[in-house]
């Protein structure tokens, strides 16, 4: 019986956990029997709400257990939330998962159970300000889970009862993250009444169907007279390198290899019946974890070359820069692929809505979404074959900048391939008791790895609509808007593993979207809960559709309408990260901003990285000095801009840069910002709001004219209240001109320097300001002014 099971559990607590829940009235040293053991966690407790562990708990909680009820339960509370401090080595994801069935099993069925559906969800216990209601901790649920490949296998911290991402002391290398599913009764319902959504009610909400949890389902004593076989199932499959070639204006490797074998086409599936006996180490496994599975990929390198040798895949010809609109087929040295001219000029317009009308029909759907992803939007072109048939990057030959930038446009070169495994498809389950019930399978996607686990999408929207700040006045390009606000259906392409038959209807358009049950309690106190330091794998810690895209895009336009696919995203994945991350921090909860890296002037820097976070180059004035001596390459494989005594600033050239070649050399540091949570991009992006009207008064910084040049923390004393940041920018010079320094790298003459120290709240002493020349080095000095 469970009981017998949740007895063990509680008798294995160590003895400064029992210590913590005896403060609450839990005295667990008489329960000598499951029976005691059932009646204690029944019993009421007087909780101590002083306790910084209950802080965020149901205020209406009474007991250890709450039948059907996790966040009013002290003792689920308690071992697992993520925030809520263990006393000891923590709690294993197993026992979780027990007192989640054990919880359940208490509570009544509702009378039309029989009637209800199955679902499977992604799921997660989280902190009060990351539920869709904030009153207090709660599970949260949603349709649509993302696992994240790594080069380094999983690691689960049973202290913070989480996955981690980053491996330690190896910030080149990142973890597998997997995505946590179960699965539910639920009730199929019309609007959101009595949910509490995560990025709240969109438009047209009321007339849509979403989905209520009732009751997870495991083996043993969750439903009467039965006992239940879970069988999960997926099937995942990753199409970029095929879609690419099947575009009408895609790409023609030679030889070719067979389009419905990788690299073109990558199938994951289980159990797969077509290949009962298949060898070899699957990409993508459930791992089952007590009654719920974890949907784990596997370690493996991030970006795989497709050579010949390994796929009998040759590289492909680039065709040349269109002559008229150039930005049809190229995107700085990307190649840009397209398979609808009409689709093409509806984004045309959509750009010039964007600028000039934005606030003229704004819901219209073609303006949403004008150019639909039906094949990688972008495609690396700058590894090169030689005569002797190998591949080499194009980062430092043609050594000319403008030879190199000329080879790019003309094309009639080879170019290589790449295979990135990010996929997407269903997670199912088949329940051979259940056997009449609908199944409503989870939308998966295994994404690239996220630079910023520890902020979410949501938490930047949340923020800007708490403080009723305008994003577009702080981000050029892109938005802080999460995948769950989306209402859009998924991949109707994808298959349930055991029917065989589609797993999701074009009708279904609220699978990404996260959400909490209505509030059981509200909280005490109306201030502000804390940003919480969390993981997750849910749909709010993802980005939004738009291009460039992150985790997913959107696709279709025909018959099968405009849905959520990943196959549109760039290839490899690392050629969107340099896209969005050059455009502002195009996805600013999972993209580190590099505009100041590359001086986009048409996108200034939205969240200032350090310069220790972009690298300080060899010859910056302060490693020349002997300030600095950590010369390493920043988190993208490139180096942050720098004055130089010149009177110009040396920075990266973005038509060089490559990202895809800074990840096979290693020098993509994936844990570069573990100290960065959402927390302090918010601290950053108020400090960069403040240090803008300080010295581009008028401006925000969205349209200002400044270039961020430099960014570090002041030194302060030891207990200083907040963090003070030195910010160092210049004005350009009206008609300066950029000139190669050293491949790779360019130099400009600017017009002034000038710097600020500032906090998230205020400017810390006076504007400096500087004419180009060796005095403006003088500016760097970042010691507070007071």
């Amino acid at each position: 019986m469970l009981i017998d099971e949740i007895h063990t559990l509680v008798g294995k607590l160590s003895t400064p956990w029992k210590d913590v829940l005896n403060r609450h009235g839990l005295d667990l040293s008489s329960s000598d029997s499951p029976q005691r053991t059932a009646v204690l966690l029944s019993e009421g407790l007087k909780i101590d709400w002083q306790d910084r562990r209950v802080q965020d708990l149901c205020r209406s909680t009474e007991r250890a257990i709450e039948p059907g009820d996790p966040a009013r339960s002290l003792l689920y509370h308690m071992l697992a939330l993520s925030e809520c401090p263990s006393p000891d080595g923590g709690i294993s994801l197993e026992d979780i998962d027990l007192l989640e069935n054990y919880i359940y099993s208490l509570a009544a069925l509702p009378s039309d159970w029989s009637t209800l559906d199955i679902a499977v969800l992604a799921y997660q216990y989280r902190p009060v300000r990351r539920t869709g209601h904030q009153q207090h901790a709660d599970m949260v649920f949603s349709r649509l889970g993302i696992a994240r490949n790594g080069d380094t296998e999983a690691l689960y911290d049973a202290r913070t009862r989480s996955y981690v991402p980053h491996v330690e002391n190896e910030i080149e290398h990142v973890r597998v993250l997997p995505a946590r599913y179960g699965a539910f009764l639920v009730r199929r319902v019309s609007g959101p009444d009595g949910l509490a959504l995560i990025e709240g009610k969109q438009r047209d909400d009321g007339h849509r169907a979403f989905i209520q949890p009732v009751r997870k389902l495991f083996s043993a004593e969750c439903l009467p007279n039965m006992t239940l076989n879970l069988d999960y199932g997926h099937w995942h499959i990753g199409e970029k390198l095929k879609r690419a070639v099947k575009a009408r204006w895609g790409i023609s490797p030679v030889p070719l290899g067979d389009l419905d074998r990788p690299p073109y086409s990558i199938v994951c599936r289980y159990p797969d019946l077509a290949q009962p006996a298949a060898t070899g180490v699957p990409s993508i496994v459930l791992k089952h974890c007590g009654e719920s599975v974890l949907l784990m990929p596997a370690a493996r390198p991030l970006i795989e070359p497709v050579t010949s040798a390994n796929y009998n895949v040759g590289g492909f010809s680039v065709p040349a820069r269109w002559r008229l609109i150039h930005i049809v087929n190229r995107r700085y040295t990307t190649m840009r692929l397209f398979t609808d001219l009409y689709r093409l000029f509806l984004a045309f317009v959509a750009q010039i809505h964007e600028m000039f009308f934005p606030t003229i029909a704004k819901n219209w759907f073609w303006l949403r979404f004008p150019e639909p992803r039906n094949s990688p939007e972008y495609m690396n072109i700058r590894h090169m074959r030689d005569k002797n048939g190998t591949y080499a990057d194009m980062r430092t030959h043609p050594i000319r900048q403008s030879a190199f930038v000329e080879k790019v446009i003309k094309g009639g070169y080879d170019a290589q391939l790449f295979l990135d495994h990010c996929v997407e498809g269903a997670v199912t389950i088949r329940i051979k008791e259940l056997v009449n019930r609908r199944v409503l399978p989870a939308y998966s996607i295994v994404a690239a790895p996220d630079f910023f686990p520890y902020a979410d999408q949501s938490e930047l929207q949340r923020w800007f609509k708490e403080d009723h700040i305008d994003p577009k006045t702080q981000f050029r390009n892109g938005s802080p808007i999460s995948l769950s606000a989306e209402r859009l259906p998924v991949n109707p392409h994808h298959v349930d593993s055991f029917s065989e038959k589609e797993a999701f209807s074009t009708s279904e358009d609220t699978i990404s979207v996260s959400f909490s049950l209505a509030p059981r309690a509200s909280k005490e106190s109306h201030e502000k809960a804390h940003l919480p330091r969390m993981v997750s794998f849910l749909s709010d810690a993802s980005s939004s559709v738009f291009a460039p895209g992150w985790d997913v895009t959107y696709a279709g336009g025909h018959r099968k309408g405009i849905y959520l696919a990943t196959f549109g995203l760039g290839s490899p994945f690392a050629e969107d990260i340099k896209l969005c991350a050059a455009s502002n921090s195009f996805w600013p909860a999972v993209s580190p901003d590099a505009s100041r890296t590359f001086n986009r002037s048409d996108a200034p820097t939205a969240i200032p990285m350090l310069d220790s976070e972009l690298g300080f180059h060899p010859q910056h004035p302060l490693v020349q000095g002997g300030l600095v001596h950590n010369t390493r390459a920043g988190w993208d494989g490139e180096y942050g801009p720098f004055l130089t005594a010149a009177g110009t600033v040396d920075y990266a050239d973005i038509e060089r840069s490559d990202y895809v070649a800074n990840a096979l050399g290693g020098n993509m540091l994936y844990g570069a910002f573990e100290h960065v949570d959402a927390a302090e991009l918010i601290r950053r992006i108020k400090a960069l709001r403040l240090a803008v009207a300080a010295c581009d008064p008028t401006r925000t910084p969205a349209k200002t004219q400044l270039w961020l040049v430099s960014a570090t923390e002041v030194d302060q004393l030891a207990g200083a209240a907040k963090k003070t940041y030195h910010f160092l920018f210049v004005l350009p010079e009206d008609g300066a001109k950029p000139v190669q320094h050293v491949p790779g790298r360019l130099r400009i003459r600017y017009g002034e320097a000038i710097s600020c120290n500032v906090t998230d709240s205020m400017l810390k002493g006076p504007v400096q300001r500087c004419p180009p020349g060796p005095e403006a080095l003088r500016l760097y000095s970042r010691h507070e002014s007071v």
